[in-house]
């Protein structure tokens, strides 16, 4: 990209655009998620779940009432079978904003997470570091954890997690845990 940009910035192919403090694109909702909207797409996540169960307690309540018994079998079949439709979409979004929450805790976007398992990998298979396979730039990640490093250091009430760097590879055992 021309442009000039952040560390924590990067090139989305698909949107054929820089996207400051890049975390992840988002097919369902053709768009990338950094640093402007990640606030909303995590709210998505949140209103998502909360819709899921009140989905699920509607069909539940339906299907259990008293005034069930004037209802015919197939509506009981169709009240059933979006309960179980609502119950499946609860645990995939459920499964989604755990992990999302979870890289929230520990400071690391998807991306950069997607790139320390990649190096994981690699270092567990003593495969070479530069595999052409790989989607990540590893300079955009020594950059980011370096930057995280500083921070820390010039503020003391910082508490974001600090990376050890052993030639210029970050300890993954320190960011996943």
């Amino acid at each position: 990209c021309c442009c000039n940009i952040n560390n924590d910035s990067k090139h989305c192919k698909k949107c054929n655009k820089c996207i400051e403090h890049f975390d992840h694109h988002c097919n369902w909702l053709n768009n990338c998620i950094g640093k402007l909207n990640y606030s909303y797409f995590y709210l998505l996540l949140l209103i998502l779940i909360i819709n899921f169960i009140l989905n699920i307690v509607i069909c539940a309540l339906s299907l259990f009432s008293k005034e069930n018994n004037h209802k015919s079998k197939y509506d009981s079949i169709i009240t059933a079978i979006l309960g179980l439709a609502y119950i499946i979409g609860l645990i995939n979004i459920g499964y989604l904003f755990i992990i999302h929450t979870w890289l929230r805790i520990k400071g690391i976007t998807t991306y950069e997470y997607i790139c320390l398992k990649e190096q994981e990998q690699e270092r567990s298979s003593n495969s070479n570091i530069n595999n052409n396979n790989s989607n990540c730039n590893r300079s955009d990640l020594n950059n980011k954890n370096k930057d995280k490093q500083n921070k820390s250091e010039n503020n003391p009430l910082n508490h974001q997690i600090d990376v050890e760097h052993n030639n210029d590879n970050p300890n993954l055992s320190t960011i996943l845990k």
